[in-house]
């Protein structure tokens, strides 16, 4: 990332540029990723296989890691993928404890999710409302100045 502060002009003057993937989510552009609120849906991944979560949890396709992979995020926004992240709750009986969330990770160009109901998803800080969302990948399409320790 660009430092705040006089730290930013040496990283701007560098001129560090990077080739990045963006991803667009109903026709709409987004460059970190789009979050599903805690719904059932179905997600379709490049035509090819479909998951459909058991139990409700959220639902993230990544483009870009925000905390970094050493915050167990996921994105790598140079690899002409979009990774989808579904995460449930875990199943609580009487005899066993819940042991933390299950994840599951899958990189795919083309992602479909369809819920029973209109849901508002997230991309990049902008509200979209449908109970249908077609996300893709643009590979390579927004140029972007990074300092010199940015790693993707």
């Amino acid at each position: 990332g660009i430092p705040l502060g006089a730290a930013s002009v040496d990283v701007l003057s560098a001129r560090n540029l990077e080739v990045i993937d963006v991803g667009r989510l109903n026709g709409r552009r987004f460059v970190t990723g789009v979050c599903f609120p805690k719904h059932l849906g179905i997600v379709t991944c490049d035509n090819r296989f479909t998951m459909t979560p058991k139990r409700a949890g959220t639902i993230e396709v990544h483009n870009l890691a925000c905390g970094g992979a050493e915050a167990g995020e996921v994105g790598n926004p140079t690899d002409g993928l979009l990774e989808t992240v579904i995460a449930v709750e875990p199943k609580i009986s009487f005899f066993r404890r819940a042991s933390g969330r299950t994840k599951s990770v899958v990189g795919s160009k083309e992602i479909e999710i369809d819920f029973p109901e209109k849901v508002t998803a997230t991309a990049d800080g902008k509200e979209v409302e449908s109970s249908h969302f077609s996300i893709t990948v643009e590979p390579m399409a927004l140029k972007v100045i990074t300092g010199k320790e940015r790693m993707f």
